[in-house]
C-alpha cells in the first residue's frame, strides 16, 4: 500500500466517524430545562451559557432584548438556521444540524426582565471550534 492510499482509506475512516456522531447526535433528546431554569455548562468547552460565573469560559453575555418580544426571539432563531421545538412566550427551545456532517445542537433562551439568557451547546464531541459562541453572537446581531 502506498502513501496515498494509506492517507485516502485514513480519510474516509475519519469522515464516517463524524457521520457516525452526527448521526448519534440527531437521535439523542434535546436539553431540557432544570428546575424550570436554563442549565448551566459542564466541563467540556463545547457549551455557552449566560448563567455560568462571568470569570468562567463557558460565559457568554446575556443578549439585551430593548423591548423585543419572543414571537421577534423566534424569528430571529429562524432566520439563523434554527428549527424551533417549543416556545412558551418566556422560553424558547431549539436546536441547530451543521452542514455536511449533521451534528445537532441545542439552543435554549429564556427571558428575563428585559434580557435573554442562553445556553447553546453540542450534544456530541468535546470541542466545537467555537461554533456555539458564534451562534450566540449571529443570535445577538439578529436581534439590533
Amino acid at each position: 500500500m502506498n502513501i496515498i492510499t494509506g492517507l485516502l482509506i485514513l480519510a474516509c475512516l475519519v469522515a464516517g466517524f463524524f457521520f457516525y456522531l452526527g448521526s448519534r447526535s440527531a437521535k439523542q433528546a434535546h436539553l431540557s430545562l432544570t428546575g424550570g431554569s436554563i442549565p448551566i455548562c459542564e466541563s467540556k468547552p463545547n457549551c455557552v451559557c449566560s448563567l455560568q460565573d462571568p470569570a468562567d469560559e463557558h460565559y457568554i453575555d446575556a443578549i439585551d432584548l430593548n423591548g423585543r418580544a419572543a414571537s421577534d426571539v423566534a424569528g430571529a432563531i429562524d432566520s439563523i438556521g434554527g428549527n424551533i421545538l417549543s416556545n412558551d412566550g418566556v422560553t424558547i427551545q431549539a436546536t441547530f444540524t451543521s452542514g455536511l456532517f449533521r451534528f445537532v445542537d441545542d439552543l435554549i433562551v429564556q427571558i428575563d426582565n428585559g434580557k435573554l439568557n442562553v445556553r447553546s451547546s453540542s450534544r456530541v464531541g468535546h470541542s466545537d471550534l467555537g461554533a456555539n459562541r458564534k451562534r450566540v453572537e449571529r443570535l445577538r446581531q439578529a436581534l439590533l
